[in-house]
Order: C-alpha cells, then sequence, then structure tokens
C-alpha cells in the first residue's frame, strides 16, 4: 500500500458526479448479506461501503439526509487545516489572544490561558455551561478552575463550540457556507446544501452549536478524501500535514464511555474492542463519530471507508452499543477476505457439542469472574456471576479496596498462626532470617489466583514487629540478668481484639 493508502503500482480512484458501483471478486456475498441482516437487526439507518473508489454495498437510506451529531467536529477540522496553513491563525493561539469571553460567569485569566491546540483536543479546562446540554450530562462536568488548561482530557461541548466561534472569527466566513465552498463542492458532493444545517441558541454561552446534515454516501465521499491525505484526484484540498496530525492521537480520553480511544484533533482513533471485543480494526484506522452511532471509519491499510447512519431524530430510535457495532464491523471486513480482524465471538460460531443454554450455562458459568476494559480509567472490572442468575460487578478503587482487606485478612490470619510460637520473637527472628523461611515462601503456591501473596507475611510480620517493638524489662532477675525481650502487647483501642492466640495485625 502506498502513503494514501492505494494499492501498490495503481492509481487512485476517485468517484465522478455519481458513485460508480463494483463489488471485487474478494468480497464474501454470504457474509455481506449476513452484515445486511444484523444491520437490519440492530437497527441502523443506512451503512455504505467504499473500496478502491467504488461502493462494494450499501444498504438503507443513503440518500436521505440525517444530522450527523460530532461527526460536525471532524468536518470543522478541515476547515481549520486550511485556515492554519493560510496563516489565519495558529494552534499555539490562545484564547486572550483571540479576544474569546462568554457570558456571566466569564472566563478568568487562567482560562483564557488555554490555546487553540487544547480546544480542538478537548482539553481546555474550561467547564462553562453550553446549551443543549442534558441535565446527565451537566451534572457530570467538572467545576469551573478543577484543571488547568491543556493537563485533562473531557469530552466538552464548549472547546467545541468555542472552536466554531473562533473559525468564524478569524476567517469572517460561516461554517457551512465554507464547508460547501472549500470542501462540499469541491469534492462532488451530490446532496449538501447550507439551508440543511442549523445554529443552535446562545442562551447560556454566546458559542453556538452547529448541526450539519448530510447523507450516507456524501460523508463516504468526505472519508474518501481523508483516507488520500487530504487530496482529491489533483487537487490537495486539506493540507496532507494537517490530515496526518488531526488523525493520530493527541489526547488519551479520561471516561469509561471512551475507553480504549484515542484523540486527535476532533478524529478519533482505536476501538472500544475492550468493551466489546468483536473486532480487530487495521492500525493506522481512524474515523469521525457522532452520538447515536454515526461513523465514519477510514481503513487506509486496506482503501477502505465505511459509514454508518442511524436516524436519531425519529420519536423512537434504537440504540446501538459498541458491541454491536464491532460486530458489524467484523462481519463487513471479514467479508474483503483480508483476515486479522479478530475471531468471531458471536454465538453461531460455537460448535455445536459444545453450546451450553438454559440451566447448562447457568450452572457452567456460576462463581465465575469475567475481567474485561483493561484499558478504562477505572478498570479493569471485574463481574462475578452468582448461581442464582445475580451479578457482582466491582472495578477501579472498589476493587483495589477488596484485594487490599483479603491481603489484610491473609496476613491477620498468618499472624494469629505465629503468634502461637513461643518467645515470639525469637521465633519470628528465625522465621525472617533462615531456615524456617522457606516453608512460608512455598505457601504462595497455596494462594488462589488473584488473591494476597502469602509469601509477603514474613514482611508484614517484620512491620508489625517495627510498630510494635520489644522493650526491657525495668527489673532485672536474681542473677543480675536481664529478663528475656518480649514483644509490647498490641492495644486494643488501636489495633482491634487481642484474642487467645496472639495479637491481631490491623
Amino acid at each position: 500500500m502506498t502513503a494514501d493508502g492505494t494499492a501498490a503500482g495503481s492509481a487512485a480512484v476517485f468517484p465522478a458526479r455519481h458513485w460508480e458501483h463494483r463489488c471485487g471478486p474478494q468480497w464474501s456475498a454470504e457474509l455481506l448479506s449476513a452484515a445486511q441482516a444484523y444491520s437490519s437487526r440492530i437497527g441502523s439507518s443506512a451503512v455504505v461501503i467504499v473500496q478502491h473508489g467504488r461502493i462494494v454495498a450499501e444498504w438503507g437510506e443513503v440518500q436521505r439526509r440525517f444530522m450527523v451529531a460530532s461527526i460536525r467536529k471532524s468536518l470543522l477540522s478541515a476547515l481549520y487545516g486550511m485556515a492554519i496553513e493560510e496563516g489565519r491563525v495558529r494552534l499555539s493561539d490562545t484564547l486572550a489572544m483571540l479576544d474569546i469571553d462568554d457570558r456571566d460567569p466569564s472566563l478568568t485569566e487562567d482560562e483564557k490561558r488555554a490555546t487553540l491546540a487544547d480546544l480542538l483536543t478537548t482539553r481546555s479546562g474550561i467547564y462553562h455551561p453550553v446549551d443543549r446540554e442534558p441535565a446527565a450530562v451537566a451534572a457530570q462536568r467538572p467545576l469551573r478552575g478543577s484543571h488547568a488548561p491543556g493537563t485533562f482530557w473531557y469530552y466538552n461541548n464548549w472547546d467545541f463550540n468555542a472552536a466554531g466561534t473562533i473559525y468564524e472569527k478569524v476567517t469572517g466566513s460561516g461554517i457551512f457556507a465554507s464547508f460547501k465552498q472549500r470542501v462540499a463542492d469541491r469534492i462532488g458532493m451530490e446532496d449538501f446544501v447550507v439551508d440543511a444545517c442549523a445554529y443552535g441558541s446562545s442562551n447560556a454561552s454566546v458559542h453556538r452549536h452547529y448541526e450539519f446534515r448530510l447523507n450516507p454516501r456524501d460523508l463516504a465521499r468526505f472519508g474518501w478524501l481523508y483516507l488520500h491525505g487530504g487530496r482529491w484526484q489533483q487537487e490537495q484540498i486539506v493540507p496532507a500535514d494537517w490530515v496526518r496530525e488531526s488523525t493520530r492521537p493527541h489526547a488519551s480520553p479520561h471516561s469509561e464511555l471512551f475507553a480504549g480511544r484515542g484523540y486527535g484533533y476532533m478524529w478519533w482513533t482505536g476501538f472500544a474492542s475492550d468493551w466489546g471485543p468483536t473486532v480487530t480494526l487495521p492500525q493506522g484506522t481512524f474515523y469521525a463519530l457522532g452520538f447515536g452511532a454515526q461513523y465514519v471509519l477510514v481503513i487506509p491499510r486496506h482503501d477502505l471507508v465505511i459509514v454508518h447512519a442511524v436516524d436519531i431524530e425519529r420519536q423512537h430510535w434504537p440504540w446501538i452499543s459498541d458491541h454491536a457495532i464491532g460486530r458489524l464491523l467484523w462481519l463487513i471486513l471479514s467479508a474483503t477476505g483480508i483476515g486479522d480482524v479478530g475471531r468471531d465471538t458471536s454465538f453461531a460460531s460455537v460448535p455445536l457439542a459444545a453450546r451450553r443454554e438454559g440451566e447448562t450455562l447457568r450452572a457452567a458459568l456460576a462463581g465465575a469472574t469475567l475481567r474485561y476494559a483493561e484499558s478504562a480509567l477505572d478498570g479493569p472490572y471485574f463481574m462475578r456471576l452468582n448461581a442464582d442468575g445475580s451479578a457482582a460487578l466491582t472495578k477501579g478503587a472498589a476493587r483495589q479496596l477488596a484485594v487490599h482487606r483479603q491481603m489484610v485478612d491473609r496476613r491477620r490470619q498468618a499472624l494469629s498462626r505465629l503468634g502461637r510460637i513461643p518467645s515470639p520473637l525469637r521465633s519470628l527472628a528465625r522465621l525472617d532470617r533462615g531456615r524456617d523461611r522457606q516453608p512460608l515462601r512455598r505457601r504462595r503456591h497455596d494462594v488462589p489466583a488473584g488473591d494476597a501473596d502469602a509469601g509477603m507475611i514474613s514482611g508484614a510480620v517484620r512491620r508489625a514487629c517495627r510498630r510494635f517493638p520489644p522493650h526491657r524489662s525495668s527489673s532485672a532477675s536474681a542473677s543480675g540478668r536481664q529478663e528475656p525481650r518480649r514483644c509490647r502487647p498490641v492495644p486494643s483501642a488501636s489495633c482491634g481484639s487481642t484474642g487467645a492466640n496472639g495479637p491481631a495485625s490491623r
């Protein structure tokens, strides 16, 4: 493959006024049919698959304009690439330099130190209210001043809306008109019209939401433009350097909703396979992502663009999970015959002889603990499946606390057992130094996986004796010799009760 994703030795193919349809012999008609059937079952409104400049397959309302939600940000990113190359604005420009503020409570001097780069990577640290923000989302917004600019990733519509304001200010042109003139018309979008797009209100903030509406075929053209490094036929539309920079990760999301992903300049990398391990995307894949499972996936390694759309403006629209999207992508990528897209995780792939259902499955899973979400900020997650069909989930700090309690309990038990030995100090010293130490090490093999390491017991004993050091008796024996050194008793007020077998470790 060449740098722009085309097959080596072949010229890049671009659509003319209308897309050409062609399905190459390497594609599996059976798997494409399975992908379409699955897409219909999960509630997709439209899917378009493009390879080598031609539509391989499409289904649904591919000519209908849909609200593309946060894909709008990737569209604005393309415009920024041109504005930056033309010298109209710099990534290092601060909000103070750009004279950007907002309604009361207005921005602080510290907040105005945020740069344009911070906004495009949603790390401004500005948590001002915005319009059209659901109450549940607003409740999760960090407190004003809790993070300095450029230090913390938070998916923040204030940043994206302010970026829209800045673009219009430095170029003197509206976002939608600029996109039509500078992108849509030049790559031959068939159905883009400015009047189908709209700005939001500006009650909570002066920085307005900018809502795009495009059809999936036109979104496929935009993805094809980026697959070729911003070039369309012989014309460089979006600077190639900007395409490379904007589609590589500059930030790691601090959110379980986006675990395993990276964020560039309003483009995404990686995929949520940590949550729905249904597909392995080829290295170098990047995509535009919008609420409700709107996707423009660009896969340069295989000269492939996939567009997925859902009508989120209808009254009852389906919520399509990352797991479901992953399964759909697995079917599509498997249909290409490229391989290395992960194993088939569907129930249908399990041999009949190995399948378990109903009570048999419940009995097999009873007591099992599932581990997943390794890359989540508060991961990994552990879900224990109980025999009665219920489940218990622990994660992050809660899981660490549970493990810590297990370690403390096992240390307490070990110290209690060791407390039965006469002359505790001498016995513990021998255990720590010499011949009796090895049996303790061997105990670690008796400890179930995931529990405390019994090999740490001797260290716990040392710490316990350091905390309660021996002392000499105030009286001497009749022979004039000092009484034997003994451990001080454990104060019950601070370390729990003292049992018949000796002090319990805290």
